[in-house]
């Protein structure tokens, strides 16, 4: 909760500008009501030495007079991608690439820009398509408009669903670890089958978010049983809930990420995009944890650019072309 609050006092944009021959400039803002908040910002990329760094105040700014900006140019998306690929926090889970594109036409350029981050849905022992329709997914993605109350209350289920479906599939997860560990016991006290039977209280108790370590439904199922042979599941190895623990891990730390706008520049005329909001050259999209839990996330744009030369060079064989004529002409 204290992470939430200081993520709600600043706001991150990332902001890439696209050169004409294909390289980039990309800056990282974060802008805060005070410092100490916009340099403890938890950044959606990875920032070394090789950044230039520069902040900012503007009284004239009432909620948010700090900014502080992160720059760098790179030559192409490689550069960018093995900068990914380098993170050592906890982001290096969330697979991700950037890709960069010119193509060559005799007059005009094409330039693409195309960034997917894959689906990190930390719970797999159940099917998401159970709980969520591909219009919740989209919803939850960010890819739909929401113009009016009936577009916010189809948002607002497709959110509860998601809840549902991440709480059942983590309850369910707990207990068929118990059941697995249970097995293993062999004990003849121990039925991994009555574990089904306490499918309502180990539901409760994640929705209560009395986890932290799964460990500690042990307890609770030597406590709903009566049955302290329960407790030798905790000498099991390797730990029962070592998987689950990872998983839960994961879990709080994307849903605890803060969210961020991904502006894109593209140089001449847009020509396709899968953004909901561009304005003119530029697109957007605000980058929401629940965005790239259940499917893989791409923010795509595409830009068309002038080949002037192309023109000049063409005017000129035509030209002579027509001088050659001309010539031709007289010399009859």
């Amino acid at each position: 909760m204290l992470l939430l609050s200081f993520a709600g006092c600043r706001e991150i944009t990332v902001k890439t500008t696209i050169h004409e021959d294909g390289s980039f400039t990309r800056l990282i803002i974060v802008r805060g009501d005070d410092s100490s908040g916009v340099f403890n910002a938890a950044l959606p990329y990875p920032i070394n030495a090789s950044w230039q760094r520069s902040l900012v105040f503007d009284s004239t700014t009432k909620n948010k007079p700090y900014t502080l900006t992160y720059t760098k140019k790179y030559s192409n998306s490689d550069e960018l991608n093995a900068e990914i690929q380098s993170d050592t926090s906890w982001r290096k889970q969330i697979v991700r690439s950037t890709h960069i594109d010119k193509r060559f036409g005799f007059f005009y350029s094409y330039l693409s820009f195309n960034e997917t981050i894959k689906e990190t849905n930390p719970f797999t022992n159940l099917n998401y398509h159970d709980y969520l329709t591909d219009d919740d997914i989209n919803l939850l993605k960010g890819n739909v408009l929401l113009i009016n109350e009936a577009d916010s209350t189809r948002f607002e289920l497709a959110d509860k669903k998601a809840e549902e479906f991440i709480i059942t599939s983590l309850s369910s997860g707990i207990a068929l670890d118990l059941q697995k560990g249970i097995k293993q016991l062999n004990s003849p006290t121990l039925n991994h089958e009555d574990v089904l039977k306490y499918m309502d209280s180990i539901t409760k108790k994640v929705e209560e978010f009395e986890t932290g370590d799964n460990e500690i439904f042990i307890d609770y199922y030597a406590s709903w049983t009566g049955n302290t042979e329960v407790l030798q599941l905790k000498e099991i190895e390797p730990p029962l809930f070592a998987e689950s623990n990872k998983q839960m891990e994961l879990f709080f730390q994307i849903f605890t990420m803060e969210n961020y706008n991904q502006v894109v520049e593209m140089p001449g005329l847009l020509t396709e995009t899968n953004s909901i909001s561009p304005i003119g050259n530029q697109v957007n999209w605000r980058v929401d944890p629940i965005a790239f839990v259940f499917a893989d996330y791409t923010m795509y744009a595409e830009s068309r650019v002038v080949n002037y030369w192309a023109f000049v060079v063409t005017g000129v064989v035509i030209l002579l072309f027509i001088i050659l004529l001309i010539v031709k002409v007289f010399r009859k």
